[in-house]
C-alpha cells in the first residue's frame, strides 16, 4: 500500500512540473511570437545572439516576482522592463561580482557631487541629464502609474553607474548593448568611446 502511494505521489508531482513546463514554454514562446512582429529589431539582434544559440528567452532575463518594485503583468507573466546586474549575476556570477567592484559601478554616485549640482545650476535638468546621466548613469525611480513602472524622468538608462531599484549598481547594457549583449562588441574601442570622449576625459 505505501508503494502505491508513493507512485501516485511521483506520478502527480510529475504530471504537475510537466504542466508548469508546457505553461512557461508558452508563455516563453508567446514573448518571441510577438516581439518578432511587434519589435523585429530586438528581436533580430537577440536570434542571432549567444543568449539564442542556449535557448536563453526573454523570460529568462525578464521574469520577475510579484512582489519587486518594478514588476508589472504582462501577457500572463510578472516581468521588469529593467535587467539590472544582479539579475545578470543569476548566470553571469562571476562577471557582476566583477562589475559591482569595480570603479564603473560607482560612476552614478558623482550624481551627488559638487560636479552635478554645477550642472544642475548652470544648464538645468536637461543638460544634466545629457551631460551627465547618460553615461554616469543616475538613481531609476520607481513611477506606480507608469505602464512599465519606471518613471520617464530617470528611464531609458544605460548609465554606467546606474543605481538600480534592487540595490545593484550598474548597467550590463552598457558596454554589451541590447539585445545582442556581444562580449566581442563590448571590447571594442567604439564602444568605450560612446563615453570617454568629453573635455574632461578625452580618450577617444
Amino acid at each position: 500500500m505505501r508503494g502505491v502511494i508513493v507512485f501516485a505521489l511521483i506520478l502527480v508531482f510529475g504530471i504537475s512540473s510537466l504542466f508548469a513546463a508546457v505553461k512557461e514554454e508558452t508563455v516563453a514562446g508567446k514573448c518571441m511570437t510577438c516581439h518578432k512582429e511587434k519589435s523585429m529589431g530586438l528581436y533580430n539582434q537577440w536570434f542571432q545572439s549567444k543568449h539564442a544559440a542556449h535557448k536563453v528567452t526573454c523570460l529568462d532575463c525578464h521574469q520577475a516576482n510579484k512582489s519587486e518594485s518594478d514588476a508589472y503583468e504582462h501577457e500572463g507573466a510578472y516581468i521588469a522592463t529593467l535587467v539590472t546586474p544582479k539579475d545578470c549575476g543569476k548566470c553571469h556570477e562571476k562577471e557582476a561580482a566583477e562589475v559591482q567592484a569595480s570603479y564603473h559601478a560607482t560612476a552614478g554616485e558623482i550624481l551627488d557631487s559638487k560636479d552635478a549640482y554645477l550642472a544642475h545650476v548652470a544648464g538645468g535638468e536637461p543638460v544634466a541629464v545629457t551631460g551627465c546621466q547618460n553615461c554616469h548613469g543616475g538613481v531609476v525611480e520607481i513611477d506606480p502609474n507608469s505602464p512599465n513602472k519606471l518613471s520617464l524622468k530617470s528611464f531609458p538608462n544605460s548609465g554606467i553607474g546606474r543605481i538600480n531599484p534592487d540595490g545593484s549598481k550598474g548597467a550590463c547594457t552598457a558596454c554589451h548593448t541590447r539585445h545582442s549583449f556581444s562580449a566581442a562588441q563590448a571590447r571594442q574601442p567604439e564602444a568605450c568611446s560612446k563615453c570617454h570622449l568629453g573635455p574632461d576625459h578625452p580618450q577617444k
